[in-house]
């Protein structure tokens, strides 16, 4: 018979999931009450934190092959079965999907309806009217075989380049006309395209911010304005964020995986969809702009990645935005930190050199206690890093 203790606690764990109490809907507890319907009468949350602690995250946890999971410790074939049921079940369906386009989902115009693309016309004040035209027959047969989320060209190369010379305004449409006439591609119609994927890339939110305009002045040519770019890719194509946490983390640091492990997740979530192998090289490209990999025709290599202050700072106050005091174990968890690949032991001693610097507030926790403490917005930690 189970203790009553135990008994307690996973009737807990079921109320706090359904009224999303506490920690209830992050990763760690999502974990343990699954387990706790496969495994009946045991503790689960140290099978829960070690599974975590090996793969990951729980995308991770559910992307480990049944075999692999039935080596482990506490994993029988109950719980391994349970676990990639759940796992087959997160896949999206292509077949009456009612999924709506979002910014920074799919290459530019590619997932819009007839109507998403009118309405991305006057957004766009009738710019770009020419390429949509000509291309009206393509773009609806894409619209209705490549699902919301894959994306066929990341041009982080291309953006890292650019965005030290954009300038210094608050309109979207003025970066778009500047990317426009600086952009090194054959045709109009493809300066075009280009210029909106990277104008969504750098600025997910749908407006030019000053933050990451004087960042990119500031940090020409240099491995922090790629790590900006990046974490903004991040957020403009949020399958990338995903992909990271799902394929290589769970590799890294160890090395490599093959492009063909790639191809098969994403061939996996999107079956039969059109443009998985463009954004399976989509996504290669974009790690090794981002100096996060190097590759050749077979494999991607995973590079251990400095922690630069200046990254660190960008990210912190991107992430979050709000000055105030935050559990650095919050910090650690961060799925766009994580995607980063930055060795975790470097945080902490990153953040007492931020406090340092005055860049965070200097209150003793980050030394002896288990917080740190933003002062500033993004905009005004920038300023105090370009001083």
């Amino acid at each position: 018979m189970r203790p009553k203790s135990e008994e307690g606690h996973r009737r807990r764990l079921r109320r706090d999931f359904l009224t999303g109490e506490g920690m209830a809907r992050e990763d760690a507890g999502i974990l343990e009450l699954i387990l706790t319907f496969a495994i009946p009468s045991a503790d689960v949350s140290l099978l829960a934190g070690s599974l975590l602690a090996r793969f990951g995250s729980l995308a991770g946890v559910l992307q480990v092959d049944f075999d692999t999971l039935c080596r482990i410790d506490g994993v029988k074939a109950y719980t391994a079965t349970l676990l990639k049921l759940i796992h087959w079940l997160r896949k999206p369906s292509l077949e009456g999907s009612t999924t709506p386009f979002q910014v920074g989902q799919g290459e530019l115009f590619s997932s819009l309806s007839e109507t998403g693309l009118q309405k991305a016309e006057e957004l766009s004040g009738g710019k770009g009217r020419k390429w949509s035209a000509a291309s009206k027959g393509p773009v609806l047969e894409s619209a209705a075989r490549t699902p919301p989320g894959l994306f066929r060209r990341s041009l982080l190369r291309e953006t890292v380049e650019i965005a030290s010379l954009l300038p210094q305004t608050d309109s979207i449409e003025g970066i778009k006309d500047f990317l426009q006439s600086h952009l090194q591609a054959n045709s109009p119609e493809t300066r075009t395209r280009y210029a909106h994927t990277i104008a969504r890339s750098l600025f997910p939110a749908g407006a030019p911010d000053r933050a990451l305009l004087q960042f990119a002045h500031h940090f020409s040519g240099r491995q922090e304005l790629r790590d900006a770019c990046f974490l903004r890719f991040l957020k403009a194509q949020p399958l990338m964020r995903e992909t990271s946490l799902d394929v290589f983390l769970p590799v890294f640091p160890n090395g490599s995986l093959t492009r063909y492990r790639l191809w098969s997740y994403l061939e996996e979530r999107f079956p039969g969809a059109k443009g998985v192998k463009e954004c399976t090289l989509a996504i290669v490209e974009t790690l090794v702009a981002a100096g996060l990999a190097t590759t050749d025709v077979k494999e991607v290599k995973l590079i251990p990645h400095p922690l630069l202050l200046p990254s660190l700072a960008f990210l912190l106050h991107e992430e979050f935005p709000t000055p105030g005091s935050y559990p650095i174990a919050q910090l650690a968890e961060n799925p766009t930190l994580r995607v980063m690949l930055w060795p975790p032991q470097e945080i902490r001693p990153a953040l007492l050199a931020l406090q340092s610097q005055g860049l965070l507030a200097d209150s003793g926790e980050v030394e002896t206690g288990d917080q740190f403490t933003t002062q500033f917005t993004q905009e005004e930690a920038v300023e105090k890093l370009s001083a």
